[in-house]
């Protein structure tokens, strides 16, 4: 009897089996072999019955999953979060984790990665600094087939970096645009992005991250849906509000006056700082300049 462990010769005969079949699909051989039965179609009851099951699954996981928390439910099989939710033993048992795309870089986060057994990981670090944005988009491939992979086997992936708010986001739109999703199958990256903003709160690549989002989108699709000029404004007013919370000058900052401040200190690869030092220099002069 041969010593080769039985599920090692199992594969060998199926690869055999599957040669032939290419090689010589009338072989006498393959009509000896026994024929599975065709699985009966389900009726409509079943069928409504299992869609109920996994829409339960789905509503149950987006509920426990809070856009608020460490990890934040995006569709079937896929979350985003923070790199507290994947040191989190627990926490990713909870949610049947078995594969987890890590973003977080040393030499910015400085946090040692943490490591769980039983789950596949796959390393994309970059610092979340506009100027890092070309190293970003290196990993889109890579990390878009690592997602589909893990969909594929039925595993459930959990997407990071340190607050799960731009580089771990950037690489689910990244996903959603080459692939989609359960929700957003064929979306375009307004679309996307809006998605990803009702499922998890703060979601907000930053501009550099998002000019190589709207690259790709081009690449793909043709057109894009999101224009860098426009977001890059609306993301300089929310982080200036964030930044400023309570002061009444600096409340008086909008839209109109956020594309004034990039016109005078554009952008460069630490992102808006310049625009929000000139927004600050007119608040603190007593009042923003006549629009």
């Amino acid at each position: 009897m041969s010593s080769q462990p039985l599920f090692s010769r199992s594969i060998d005969i199926a690869l055999g089996l599957e040669a032939e079949v290419k090689q010589h699909p009338n072989s006498p051989l393959l009509k000896r072999l026994p024929m599975p039965a065709a699985a009966p179609e389900p009726d409509r009851a079943t069928r409504v019955a299992a869609e109920l099951a996994r829409s339960a699954a789905a509503v149950e996981l987006h509920h426990l999953a809070s856009p608020h928390g460490p990890l934040s439910y995006v569709f079937d099989g896929i979350f985003l979060g923070s790199v507290h939710a994947a040191r989190d033993a627990d926490k990713l048992a909870e949610f049947g984790v078995t594969h987890v795309i890590d973003c977080t870089c040393d030499e910015a986060d400085g946090a040692e990665r943490v490591r769980h057994a039983g789950v596949a990981y796959l390393a994309a670090p970059v610092v979340d600094r506009p100027g890092a944005a070309a190293l970003l988009s290196r990993h889109f491939r890579a990390t878009t087939e690592w997602i589909h992979l893990s969909r594929q086997r039925g595993g459930k992936l959990l997407v990071h970096c340190s607050h799960g708010r731009s580089r771990g986001s950037s690489i689910v739109l990244a996903y959603l645009l080459r692939r989609g999703g359960a929700d957003c199958r064929g979306c375009s990256l307004r679309e996307a992005l809006e998605h990803l903003r009702r499922r998890r709160v703060g979601v907000a690549p930053n501009v550099g991250f998002m000019g190589e989002l709207i690259r790709l989108e081009r690449e793909l699709h043709g057109e894009a849906t999101v224009q860098l000029e426009e977001y890059a404004a609306e993301s300089l007013l929310q982080s200036f509000h964030d930044g400023f919370v309570g002061e009444s000058t600096h409340r008086l900052v909008d839209l109109h006056l956020c594309r004034r401040a990039l016109q005078e200190a554009p952008l460069n690869e630490y992102g808006f700082m310049d625009a929000s030092m000139v927004l600050d220099e007119w608040c603190t002069q007593g009042a923003p300049p006549a629009k």
